[in-house]
């Protein structure tokens, strides 16, 4: 179990490996750590995430991401695990990405990282190249949470970072309408295991992405109400949300 200490953090949303923007967002202010909750830019670039941990060195800073759908899963799967549950790029050693259902602690509050999500627009890609089939949120994630929190000796958690928004939020995202009820049926699917991990985690806030739009909304579990921000993707405002002071953000949840 790890304990991250810094103070001055990021929540950064979808960046599809957007490298002029993704630069643009680091430098408006001077971060100790970044959370990027997936669409990240799991891919072939040479310069992308490279520039990433050239930032971060500079800075003095670290990064953990939340891998999304639009990732390549193979390539994140062939990159070594540490003693704490991360993925971790040889040479890009900055930059640490949860797996699904891993839990560690940050100034001290409880975090849960479940990424992952349904590509609704597969028609236009082609598997093995540009989507993946080990995107989507599966019962076995859900059982590694479990099991990493039972692990964790913890009952709940404070923080949920999530790629996708669980099932049963209100309001509904809106980002992606009229769908073909087909992929509607999909996307509800591994959003309900997601609904499953937020009511056994019961966090008091949970960030996600995915869906392209910036909102809050709450979801309502049977004794507990969690605040839910949706990150924007990158080019639009509302893909990032700063706090310069992480414990006081957690702090503002806790009920006395």
């Amino acid at each position: 179990m790890i304990d991250f200490q810094q103070q001055k953090v990021l929540f950064l949303g979808d960046v599809h490996g957007n490298e002029h923007w993704t630069e643009q967002v680091l430098e408006l202010l001077d971060y100790e750590f970044i959370y990027q909750v997936g669409d990240f830019g799991i891919n072939n670039s040479e310069t992308f995430r490279p520039m990433i941990q050239g930032w971060l060195v500079i800075n003095n800073a670290h990064m953990v991401a939340i891998p999304g759908n639009h990732e390549n899963y193979p390539l994140l799967h062939s990159w070594p695990i540490n003693e704490h549950g991360f993925h971790v790029e040889p040479g890009n050693d900055r930059i640490w990405y949860a797996t699904r259902g891993n839990v560690w602690t940050h100034c001290g509050y409880k975090i849960a990282a479940l990424g992952g999500a349904f590509s609704i627009d597969r028609g236009f890609r082609k598997e093995g190249k540009s989507w993946w089939p080990e995107e989507t949120i599966t019962e076995e994630d859900y059982e590694a949470l479990v099991d990493n929190m039972l692990d964790a000796g913890w009952d709940n958690v404070d923080l949920f970072l999530s790629h996708d928004i669980p099932a049963g939020t209100q309001p509904a995202p809106r980002g992606f309408a009229n769908l073909p009820q087909a992929l509607e049926d999909e996307s509800l699917r591994q959003r309900l295991i997601l609904t499953k991990a937020v009511m056994h985690a019961a966090p008091k806030l949970l960030i996600h992405g995915h869906w392209h739009i910036n909102m809050t909304s709450r979801f309502f579990g049977p004794d507990f109400t969690t605040e839910c921000w949706g990150l924007n993707c990158d080019g639009f405002p509302g893909n990032f949300t700063e706090t310069l002071d992480f414990p006081g953000l957690m702090a503002s949840f806790d009920v006395e």
